[in-house]
Order: structure tokens, then C-alpha cells, then sequence
């Protein structure tokens, strides 16, 4: 697992950070495919990666916090979209579109293989699923409270409502691709049945928030 950031203007010493803490990522997701979430410890990712468990966690306070910097893409900024959409837009064209581009994704193999490899990881943990439900509850938060502010009338469906209606269906395609995908199934069908869903819930989202 890697990410990329700009180097070019960073100094000596803030390039040995940002190497080191890939190099923690790094070590840390291959013992977590390995071994498991829950059998990996904190002190084993720092030796393996060559650093002070101090260090290891100055970095990433807790292991979730770990494991979700190896796992990019897992989680998804629900109300992002809907903030940086154009005042011509809807709120739930915004939201499909960003959906959809992230479903397409599914059909590049690298992406759909780390996929996999990172719902097996997942759906082994307990730990890990309480934090995924964590963050859901966090986005739904998010997205009532844009939706508040965009309100100009009390009449029609309580933000709260439309907001999560709006993260149950991301939640369930997500959900579709993550256990599709550390099942083995095909990238080509899982792509389809997300989509599918994310479509037949258009009309029911729109009504919510129109």
C-alpha cells in the first residue's frame, strides 16, 4: 500500500517523516493481511517496521487509526460532494455522481484486488466494523447538518431523514463491493448490482430532498 504526496518542496527532514510513516503503512497492512487485524499488535508493526512503538503511535493513536491509513478508499466524505456541488446541481445528482466514479473504480484490477484484500481484513475484525459503523454515524451528522443549512423552508422530509436515507444507501453499495470483493465475485457483476442499487434508490433519495 501507497500513497503519494508532493516532495519537491519539502525539506530533508520532513521526507524522512513522510517515508517513515509510509514505511510504518507499509509493514503494518502486510502483517494485517497476514496475521489479522486483531493478532497484529502495535509493538510488532513497530519492530518489523524498524521504529519505537513510541513512534508508531505518535503516528497513529490507536491501531484503527493504522489500519485506516493502509485502507484508503474505505472511507468515503458523504458530505463533500454535497457542499462543493454547483448551485445548478442536486443534492442527490452530487451525490450519485461522486458514487458513481467511485464505483467505476471496482473495474480497474489493482483497486478491486486491494479491495478484497481489505474487506477480508475488515469483516475478520470486530474492532474494525464498530469503527466503520463509528464513521458512518459521523457522515450522517454531516450530511443532516449541510442539509440544515441549506434549508430555507421547515416543510418537506426532517434533514435528518434525507440524510440518512442518503448514507444507508452509500452504507449498503459499499457494503455490496467490500463483501463482493473479499468473496472473490467478479468485479464486472458486483459493479452492476452497486449500481443497480444506487439506482433504484434515486427516485426515493430525490423525494427526500427536494
Amino acid at each position: 500500500m501507497s500513497t503519494t504526496t508532493p516532495r519537491t518542496t519539502l525539506g530533508l527532514r520532513e521526507r524522512k517523516k513522510l517515508e517513515q510513516r509510509q514505511r510504518i503503512i507499509d509493514c503494518a497492512y502486510r502483517m494485517f493481511a497476514e496475521s489479522g487485524f486483531e493478532q497484529t499488535t502495535m509493538s510488532a508493526v513497530a519492530s518489523k517496521a524498524d521504529v519505537s512503538a513510541k513512534t508508531v503511535f505518535n503516528y497513529f493513536p490507536t491501531k484503527e487509526d493504522l489500519f485506516f491509513a493502509c485502507a484508503a478508499g474505505v472511507e468515503h466524505d458523504i458530505a463533500g460532494p454535497i457542499k462543493r456541488r454547483p448551485s445548478t446541481q442536486s443534492v442527490v445528482a452530487a451525490v450519485r455522481a461522486d458514487m458513481q466514479e467511485r464505483l467505476d473504480r471496482l473495474l480497474h484490477a489493482e483497486f478491486y484486488a486491494g479491495l478484497g484484500s481489505r474487506g477480508r481484513i475488515i469483516l475478520d475484525s470486530p474492532a474494525l466494523q464498530s469503527k466503520v459503523r463509528t464513521f458512518f454515524e459521523t457522515q450522517e451528522r454531516a450530511v443532516t447538518e449541510q442539509l440544515q443549512r441549506e434549508r430555507t423552508t421547515e416543510d418537506g422530509v426532517p434533514a435528518e431523514v434525507a440524510a440518512a436515507m442518503i448514507v444507508a444507501v452509500i452504507r449498503l453499495a459499499l457494503d455490496i463491493c467490500m463483501r463482493g470483493a473479499a468473496a472473490g465475485r467478479p468485479a464486472e457483476e458486483v459493479h452492476a448490482e452497486a449500481t443497480a442499487l444506487v439506482e433504484r434508490s434515486r427516485p426515493a433519495l430525490e423525494a427526500t430532498t427536494t
